[in-house]
Parts: C-alpha cells; sequence; structure tokens
C-alpha cells in the first residue's frame, strides 16, 4: 500500500473531516491551522525522514494563503512568493502530488475580495500545471453549485469550510484512488530551505501535535552561513514575544499558546539575535497569526524552530510546461449532501431519515449556527426527529430554540 502524508490548514486538521477519511494510523499529517505555504514547506523539512517515507502528498493551502494576506495581514507579494517556493519544494520531495484548491464562500465583508481569492486559486492553478501535479479543482466545481443560498450553505457552512462530512467522503475517495496507484519512482532533489531546532529545554505534546521546544529564558545568538530566516514556530504557555535584532534594527513578533508557524515579514541576514521578556508588552512590528494584544505577557515564548532559505535558490528546470492531471472526478456528488435539506426544506417531499443523515444534519447545523440561526435550529429539529437519544443533537437544539426566542423578543 503507498503511505500518505497530508499538509494543509484547519480543513486538514478538522479531526471528522478529510484527514479521518484520507488517512490512516501509518500515514503522516503535518497540518496546522491558519498557516499558509509556507508552514507546508517548513513541515517538509522539519519531518524529512517521515517525508522520505511515503509515496503521495496531499496538500491543500490556497484558503490560508488568502486568509494570511487579507486577515493577518502578511505582504501579498510575500505569500504568493512563498506559493511558488512551496510547489517547487514539493516537487523536489520525488513524491507523487495531489493539490486541492478549496472554495472560500464570500458570506460576510470579513472575508477577502473575490480578485483576491482569484489570483491566489489561479496562482496554484497555474503551478499545478508548470509542474505537472494531480489536481482536485473544489473551487471550480462550487461555483457550478446551483446559486441556491440553502444549497451553497449546506455544502460550505461557514466561508472556509466545506462540511466536514462532504470533506471526509472527499478523503476517502482520495485514499482509493493513491492506494490504486504504482509506487513512487522520481529521485529526491536538493531543498532550497533548512530547519534549525535550538537546544530543547522542555517538551509539549497533545492528541495531535508533539514538539521538543526551548523556552528562550536568555537572549540566543544565530549565525547560518549563507541563508535567511523566514519562518518560526512557536508553541508557548500564553501571549508572548520574540525580538529579532541585527544590524541595530529589531522587529517584534507576538504569539499565543497555540502551536503556530509564521512568516517572517522581512527575511532576516545570516547573523543575529532572538530574545524573550516576561512584562509589559511592546508593540508588534509584524503580524502573527490569531494573535490578540495585551498589555503584560506573561510566559518566555517557547521555540520549535527556524526555517532558513538559502540566499540563493535554485528552482527545478522543467524543460516544458506541462499540464496538471485533473481528478475532480473524486469530489462526492453533491445531492447527498443538499438535496435532503432541500427537501425538507420545502415540505411534503419524502426526506429519507437514517443515521448517515442525522450527521450530516448536525454537522451543517453546527457550522451554520454563527450564520443562520434560524437554518441550523431546523435542521438540527429534523436531526433530533431522526436521532432523538442523540444528546450534542437535543442540547443544541434547545440553545438554537432559545436564542431564536430571545432574538424575537428584542
Amino acid at each position: 500500500m503507498n503511505k500518505i502524508c497530508l499538509l494543509g490548514g484547519s480543513n486538514s486538521v478538522l479531526k471528522t473531516g478529510l484527514s479521518s477519511g484520507l488517512c490512516d494510523v501509518d500515514d503522516y499529517v503535518f497540518a496546522l491551522g491558519a498557516t499558509s505555504s509556507l508552514q507546508n514547506i517548513h513541515a517538509i523539512s522539519l519531518f524529512s525522514n517521515e517525508i522520505n517515507e511515503v509515496d503521495f502528498i496531499v496538500t491543500e493551502s490556497n484558503v490560508n494563503d488568502t486568509y494570511n494576506i487579507h486577515n493577518v495581514g502578511y505582504n501579498k507579494s510575500l505569500i504568493l512568493n512563498n506559493v511558488i517556493h512551496f510547489y517547487d519544494e514539493l516537487y523536489k520531495t520525488g513524491k507523487k502530488i495531489i493539490c486541492l484548491i478549496i472554495s472560500i464562500k464570500k458570506y460576510t465583508e470579513q472575508v477577502a475580495p473575490v480578485e483576491l481569492i482569484n489570483e491566489v486559486n489561479n496562482l496554484h492553478r497555474e503551478l499545478c500545471d508548470k509542474y505537472s501535479f494531480y489536481l482536485i479543482d473544489l473551487d471550480k466545481k462550487f461555483q457550478d453549485l446551483s446559486p441556491s443560498v440553502l444549497t451553497t450553505k449546506f455544502i460550505q457552512p461557514d466561508p472556509l469550510h466545506p462540511l466536514d462530512s462532504f470533506m471526509y467522503t472527499l478523503g476517502c475517495n482520495i485514499r482509493r484512488f493513491i492506494h490504486s496507484e504504482s509506487k513512487n519512482k522520481r529521485e529526491k532533489t536538493k531543498s532550497n530551505f533548512r530547519v534549525v531546532t535550538l537546544n530543547s529545554n522542555c517538551h509539549k505534546k497533545n492528541s495531535m501535535f508533539n514538539r521538543k521546544l526551548h523556552e528562550l529564558k536568555s537572549k540566543v545568538e544565530i549565525d547560518i552561513d549563507k541563508a535567511s530566516l523566514v519562518g518560526i514556530e512557536t508553541w508557548s504557555d500564553a501571549l508572548s514575544e520574540i525580538l529579532i535584532e541585527h544590524d541595530n534594527e529589531v522587529i517584534i513578533k507576538h504569539f499565543n499558546s497555540n502551536l503556530a508557524f509564521n512568516e517572517i515579514h522581512k527575511p532576516i541576514p545570516t547573523k543575529f539575535e532572538i530574545s524573550s521578556r516576561i512584562g509589559k508588552s511592546s508593540n508588534a512590528t509584524e503580524p502573527s497569526v490569531n494573535v490578540t494584544s495585551a498589555d503584560i505577557l506573561k510566559d518566555y515564548a517557547k521555540i520549535s524552530s527556524l526555517l532558513f532559505l538559502n540566499h540563493i535558490p535554485q528552482f527545478s528546470f522543467i524543460s516544458s510546461g506541462g499540464r496538471h492531471i485533473s481528478l475532480d472526478f473524486l469530489i462526492p456528488k453533491l445531492e447527498p449532501f443538499s438535496g435532503g435539506v432541500a427537501r425538507f426544506i420545502n415540505k411534503n417531499i419524502p426526506f429519507v431519515t437514517n443515521d448517515l443523515t442525522a450527521d450530516y444534519l448536525r454537522d451543517a447545523a453546527l457550522r451554520l449556527e454563527d450564520i443562520d440561526i434560524k437554518l441550523s435550529f431546523q435542521l438540527m429539529k429534523i436531526a433530533h426527529e431522526i436521532r432523538p437519544k442523540g444528546p450534542l443533537i437535543k442540547k443544541k437544539k434547545e440553545e438554537y430554540k432559545k436564542k431564536i426566542q430571545k432574538i424575537q423578543k428584542k
């Protein structure tokens, strides 16, 4: 059987979604929520021994690439350049590559402009063509959906994540395809990136992640020949900050208690110093993923590793323009996910009631609750009729009912 590695963001992290359908216990999941293509490069470098074992890499990063530009505040040119580096690094692994382009729905103003979404997605498509990777284009498929708001929101209840059960089914389909294919035969070539770890003085793990860490209680001098610092992975216990000092310039970045990978907006030359401190917080000079400001720093930063890019990167030589290999036939049919709810909402049309249907309805209601509470209540109500003893379904149905009543009283 072929061995699989999954790289990506939260769409690859959700336990009941893509990874649960795609990966077995012997496969690898190195995805990390809210992080861009550069985190995937970091994972390839940090877990190089594990990557050497696999035959297929499945990856999705277009959603987070867009998110990091629009929501985090990273420079667009920086992120798009990292996407280009990422595809070259994927090619250099020598593995068979399956790329997913996941749809982003502009349900709210907080979602990136359509022009930016298309620019990022089109770059991923162009690079899949250049390297002749396998491509599953969910974005294109979802653009062909019925314009019905109900149908669209049922398949993709929030702007950045399709329905868990839909992604689980997609993962199962991809897994069957991978295990029907021949083993990989292409050779690995030299990476443009390298990961540096500091002497570990602490350790953290949970059900998904396991890292040796360096708690930055004192200043550390870094000198990496002919390479620049471009990213940093941290896993602190509370809000913390790192000061990166070089050539009389100081870069300040903040980090929270999540395992997180962050770009360095302005690459740091070969030699620099890093430090952390407790007490009054400084103003960050660069943004970080999902970090809210605070006055007091309660913890020294804990560093997992640093990512460096060679000063003169060498890109893979592709002799002629290729063409991606479409795997869109693996995308599950949408009718089982959307048709059942449409029948329920339209009334008087037979509705197939089984345990799987209850799962679909429950998942959709949970993902819609911040978008359309009334629709969530309708979906959870019918899920309760199918599975009256389900504790979560019963609890959420009553919760939605009370929220609707409170809204109606205003």
